[in-house]
């Protein structure tokens, strides 16, 4: 037993010196300068610089018109991806992904209701403002005190209501979009 211990404390002496130093080799000090090839005033800093109104710059999300992302990725039409938030803004968001053009709701639940609960996913599919453009799903859950959440039917409506509210909102976005540019 004494060997064993003799063994552990020359090893924890030679090796434990040389892990400790290589684990501070890896370890930087932040000088708080910029290296030269991140100087300010980059490329997409003069894009945004140009394009305001919109995210990331040129070929970015538009906020004032139909964008259209260049690089064969997913179109978004703006006026629906707008109209999507304005429309589920009262529930938590959990996933927005403008590039793929999905949101995805947090559990929300009414106020008036202690037993069920609700999630909502939005799929804007195209960049262009018509009624296929868009698809949502509703999930509904209840609550019983014998098995706590579970999955329940949702009204079979409530789908193709929300679609249309958005795309009503969407067409209002377009209206209020077009008088502002006469």
């Amino acid at each position: 037993m004494r060997k064993m211990n003799k063994s552990t404390t020359m090893i924890r002496q030679k090796i434990l010196p040389i892990l400790l130093l290589a684990l501070l080799t890896q370890c930087e000090t932040n000088t708080g300068t910029r290296p030269a090839r991140y100087a300010p005033m980059n490329t997409w800093e003069r894009q945004d610089v140009k394009h305001p109104d919109r995210v990331f710059g040129e070929g970015g999300i538009s906020l004032t018109e139909s964008s259209t992302v260049p690089g064969g990725a997913v179109k978004v039409n703006a006026y629906l991806w707008r109209a999507s938030l304005d429309v589920i803004s009262f529930m938590p968001l959990a996933q927005v992904e403008p590039f793929t053009g999905v949101i995805t709701t947090d559990w929300y639940q009414p106020a008036n209701s202690d037993t069920e609960r609700f999630k909502i996913t939005v799929l804007v599919l195209d960049h262009v403002l018509r009624a296929d453009g868009v698809k949502v799903s509703t999930f509904k859950e209840t609550y019983t005190a014998d098995k706590g959440w579970s999955t329940a039917q949702v009204d079979p409506d409530m789908n193709e209501r929300l679609e249309e509210t958005i795309l009503e909102r969407a067409r209002e976005l377009r209206l209020e979009s077009r008088s502002e540019k006469a």
